[in-house]
């Protein structure tokens, strides 16, 4: 299906520029990247924890506790780990028909991003899905998507370099 429905996109797209983005609000397209990364983020905290290694195995954050034993994020990821698809599929799915294709860094860096989400829904149920490299790099695309869209739009590309690098560093 997705040998047959990217390049019909990109042949529509010359024609007609047609994209979901004309039709729906900004907040859908960011809302179903933000998401896919907090369903990652959330999946990791057993193995890598919340923050700086916090939460993996019961931890205390003053006032916060945030697990009593690490059971509640346990049983959180089992939950994530075995239903993250469906909503992962439809997130980079609905990204990618949502974005026009532009030339610009910051469109070929999105595109390139959903291609990696694409080939990782394509390798599911296989070890490469898994693999720990190949995973960062999934994860880490981000960091260079954001700000290379806010150089394109003039706006404070180091902000979202900064704020994505920040949060990938600190989560894992």
């Amino acid at each position: 299906m997705n040998a047959f429905f990217i390049p019909a996109k990109i042949v529509t797209n010359y024609y007609t520029y047609s994209a979901m983005s004309s039709h729906l609000p900004l907040w859908f397209g960011q809302g179903a990247v933000f998401t896919i990364v907090l369903i990652v983020m959330a999946m990791q905290v057993p193995v890598r924890g919340m923050c700086c290694g916090k939460c993996k195995r019961g931890c205390s954050l003053g006032p916060l506790k945030c697990c009593e034993s690490g059971k509640a994020w346990a049983e959180m990821a089992t939950f994530l780990r075995k239903y993250h698809g469906y909503y992962i599929a439809f997130g980079v799915t609905s990204d990618w028909y949502y974005h026009p294709m532009e030339s610009s860094l910051g469109h070929l860096s999105g595109i390139l991003n959903d291609q990696l989400f694409f080939w990782q829904m394509i390798v599911m149920y296989t070890p490469v899905h898994r693999n720990k490299y190949w995973c960062i790099a999934c994860e880490f695309a981000v960091t260079l998507h954001g700000p290379l869209v806010a150089l394109n739009r003039g706006g404070a590309a180091g902000m979202f370099g900064f704020g994505f690098t920040i949060v990938f560093l600190v989560t894992g």
